[in-house]
């Protein structure tokens, strides 16, 4: 029986102050806690003996510092603000459109929500449950529904004003959860008869290429400065250097601190004069910042010591024969999660298997759904040979052109046209079909019916009828 009690303090897009990192450390510091663990959604974790959990609650309620315990129903928003300055970004994008959209969340989101950049690749676009892709427009963002009781992702039929976008995704979670919608058109339908919001016609898909893994790690220059990734291979950043990396941000004038979702620290804007002073911070708590390819591009379960271990395994097997893995990642699944990886290395399932079967998509592609089993029920021992196999495979048709990928071919479309409804009985008078009752055809609309039209099911005048939008899924759907 575990004697910690695990919180999961909110980040609010993955973005905190110097000061509000120091209010962290000294939760930490008065609840027996040495360590502080990143998370896969930007939050941050911290492991709380028993005998503590009621002090450690009682000072992140006393400084206002947003938690739950692992297991309850809230979660962290995403965003890729980390990116801005280091990644290309959409033109419109910048840091305000993002803090903007998060203040307008007056509430903690129990449905995982990501706002991201679709130019960038350091924090993946389709692991939360609705995902807000920037698109072309200025202001203006796709919305991808990936909710577990609709199947496989759905695309909102129209895009929204970023300055919508925290009051919907409140309305959406309170249908969802409340009225429990069997169909994204329910829910599309539902909330539009309670929400008007700014919009703009869906006309365009989202074009994603082919990305490799992010640099995640290191000191780096963009621009007249610099940024640097901190990485640890524990996924734990002990108190003692958090403290120091306080230190240091106030001491360089650095106002915000990021943190990925592959549990790095991130630091933008430091000054060319500073540099120095950031490696011999980083030296004097033995902090490497030059972690190979290998050692990096791996996805694990938050504050999981198994799937932890089994990396080290891996990789420590796979750099004794010297494999490149540079271009692939690989995710070890040991515990539901959403995958942002080309590779998934899981349990078996069947039976009394003890093994692991190794998945991945085609295309080596991070946003393929497209899922094969590469090998099944692999010994933990022969995992990295079968690793160097599919290495193999995706150096053989590397180079190769790899299509553009668009999301909507692995989501149902929705599509929404105009109709009219009597507010009586709720009948639909949809042009597509007529009134076949009332000896109405098809493709009649409804101006250029006579005014003595009546509903067919309870006599309710044409007059009365109000116009509303019908959404339909349209299925899987390509590019021609």
């Amino acid at each position: 029986m575990k004697n910690y009690i695990n919180l999961r303090l909110f980040t609010n897009g993955g973005i905190i102050s110097p000061e509000e990192l120091r209010k962290i450390i000294q939760v930490a510091s008065v609840s027996g806690c040495k360590s502080i663990f990143p998370g896969s959604r930007q939050e941050l974790y911290l492991q709380v003996p028993q005998n503590y959990l009621d002090v450690a609650e009682a000072e992140l309620r006393r400084l206002a510092i947003s938690y739950a315990q692992v297991g309850d129903s809230a979660e962290n928003i995403v965003t890729s603000f980390a990116a801005l300055e280091i990644l290309p970004t959409t033109a419109w994008l910048l840091g305000d459109a993002y803090l903007d959209i998060l203040d307008s969340f007056t509430y903690q989101p129990t449905l995982k929500i990501n706002l991201v950049d679709p130019l960038q690749n350091l924090v993946p676009l389709f692991t939360g449950e609705l995902n807000f892709i920037a698109s072309s427009y200025p202001r203006y963002w796709y919305l991808h529904v990936h909710l577990s009781r609709f199947g496989k992702g759905q695309i909102w039929p129209v895009l929204i004003d970023g300055d919508d976008i925290g009051l919907l995704s409140k309305l959406i979670e309170t249908i969802y959860i409340k009225q429990q919608p069997d169909s994204i058109q329910s829910l599309y339908l539902t909330v539009s008869q309670q929400f008007t919001s700014r919009t703009r016609p869906y006309e365009e898909e989202i074009e994603l290429t082919h990305s490799d893994f992010p640099i995640i790690e290191g000191m780096h220059r963009t621009g007249n400065s610099y940024w640097l990734g901190i990485y640890r291979r524990n996924q734990s950043y002990s108190l003692e250097f958090l403290d120091a990396l306080y230190a240091q941000c106030i001491q360089t004038k650095i106002g915000k601190i990021n943190i990925t979702p592959h549990k790095t620290f991130l630091i933008t804007d430091i000054k060319g004069e500073s540099v120095r002073q950031w490696e011999k911070m980083l030296g004097r708590y033995q902090i490497n910042i030059h972690h190979s390819a290998l050692e990096l591009n791996w996805q694990l379960p938050d504050l999981d010591q198994e799937a932890i271990q089994l990396k080290n395994t891996w990789v420590r097997e796979l750099d004794e024969k010297e494999v490149s893995t540079a271009g692939l990642s690989f995710a070890i699944q040991t515990q539901p999660m959403a995958v942002f990886t080309p590779v998934i290395i899981k349990p078996t399932q069947e039976g009394n298997a003890a093994g692991y079967d190794i998945l991945y998509t085609t295309d080596f592609t991070t946003h393929s759904q497209a899922w094969e089993v590469f090998a099944s029920n692999v010994p933990v021992q022969q995992v990295a040979s079968i690793l160097m196999d599919l290495c193999q495979v995706y150096y053989t048709q590397l180079g190769e052109s790899l299509p553009v990928s668009h999301p909507e071919e692995a989501a149902s479309l929705v599509h929404i046209h105009e109709v009219y409804q009597c507010p009586n009985c709720l009948t639909v008078y949809d042009p597509v079909y007529g009134d076949a009752m009332a000896g109405i055809s098809a493709g009649v609309h409804f101006q250029d019916l006579l005014e003595a039209y009546v509903c067919s099911l309870c006599d309710t005048p044409k007059s009365s009828f109000t116009l509303t939008t019908l959404a339909e899924n349209m299925g899987s759907h390509s590019k021609a």
